[in-house]
């Protein structure tokens, strides 16, 4: 009898020959992203490409990534976090997302992003090419609950996932870090530039996207074009977003701070808007979230970049992002705890603020900050 992971590779082998023939006149049509993103939206989410090396593939290219995650895995965590924070003011996306109900609450989008962190991590640090590594399988495992969910989604008539909302997904994970990670402490070479574009190809080949309409297709320079542009669209979405994104939002951030208790949802919400160009909407940040927002931004701006603090720093932070990840994988429970400890403790130091202002500087501790 044959496994599943046959039966689904043979199937997307059919799929992928068959509309590879179909689709060959048009390719040549798509000159500009706008056109690319246009016409990804009339194909499915998974065009059937098989589970194997594509023959364009350069291991070499993939080693450069891994390494660059390596050295730089917080500024990767940061530019995914802002990515999909910002995918999620995608309507067809958020449309999904909303039907699932696997991110809408508090408690299921700390394990939905604890799972995202587990699956990247082993992506970047194993073979994803080699059935027999983890990588493979949590490849095959995350292309098959995009399958589900677009499926399920579709027959309810909620939203038909399409190669357009692959390609922003794709941006989410590696367009952020390309056009601006350094504002993230991330200094790269073009070489491993090339190495991180060439590795979100191949996994976007893997999970289904058809080269044309592959976000990292094409020459350096031309990719990182693309994900400006995709920069201007997301700026245009977060300014103008559906109604279920503040209430995602939310549950996405807060999950993610019993994960990482440093992202501060308030402020890592100004951070993002700051990271992408926009001026803030009227936000009213506690003495606490503009601490973290200068903090983050001041780590990211200066300390990480001095000659010998920064790599130190950076391998301090790495370190402890790593431990915060497995401490959640192995301890579910530990977060829960841990936050209730930090809300007593808060709860606390604002009241003695509270009393030393109105005594001392008669103003407010909490105020509206925007710039």
């Amino acid at each position: 009898m044959a496994s599943s992971q046959e039966v689904v590779t043979e199937r997307s082998c059919y799929q992928w020959i068959t509309r590879k023939s179909e689709y060959e006149e048009e390719e040549e049509s798509i000159k500009h992203p706008e056109e690319l993103m246009r016409v990804a939206t009339s194909h499915p989410a998974d065009c059937g490409t098989p589970m194997s090396s594509p023959p364009w593939l350069d291991t070499d290219k993939l080693k450069m990534a891994q390494s660059l995650f390596r050295r730089h895995f917080l500024g990767v965590f940061i530019s995914n976090l802002v990515g999909l924070l910002c995918l999620l003011a995608v309507h067809s996306v958020l449309k999904v997302l909303v039907f699932t109900h696997r991110s809408s609450v508090r408690a299921a989008a700390f394990k939905r992003y604890l799972a995202t962190m587990n699956h990247v991590r082993k992506w970047y640090t194993e073979d994803v090419f080699d059935p027999s590594s983890s990588a493979f399988r949590s490849i095959l495992q995350v292309r098959k609950m995009h399958s589900n969910a677009f499926r399920s989604a579709e027959s309810a008539q909620v939203s038909t996932a399409t190669q357009a909302d692959m390609m922003v997904t794709q941006w989410a994970f590696f367009g952020v870090l390309l056009t601006r990670g350094h504002r993230l402490g991330v200094r790269c070479s073009k070489e491993e530039e090339e190495g991180l574009v060439h590795f979100w190809k191949s996994i976007g080949y893997l999970l289904g996207i058809e080269d044309r309409f592959n976000l990292a297709s094409g020459e350096l320079e031309e990719v990182r074009a693309r994900c400006e542009k995709l920069n201007e669209v997301m700026a245009a979405h977060l300014v103008s977003p559906p109604a279920h994104f503040p209430a995602m939002a939310e549950a996405l951030l807060w999950g993610v701070h019993d994960i990482v208790p440093v992202v501060d949802p308030p402020a890592f919400t100004a951070f993002t808007y700051n990271m992408l160009g926009l001026p803030l909407p009227t936000l009213r940040l506690s003495w606490y979230s503009v601490f973290m927002l200068r903090l983050t931004e001041y780590n990211f701006s200066v300390l990480v970049h001095l000659p010998l603090v920064g790599r130190v720093l950076r391998c301090c932070q790495n370190g402890l992002l790593t431990l915060a990840i497995t401490i959640c994988t192995l301890y579910p429970s530990v977060p829960a705890f841990c936050g209730k400890v930090e809300k007593a403790v808060l709860k606390a130091m604002d009241g003695v603020l509270a009393v030393y202002h109105k005594i001392i500087c008669y103003f407010p501790y909490s105020y509206s900050f925007k710039r």
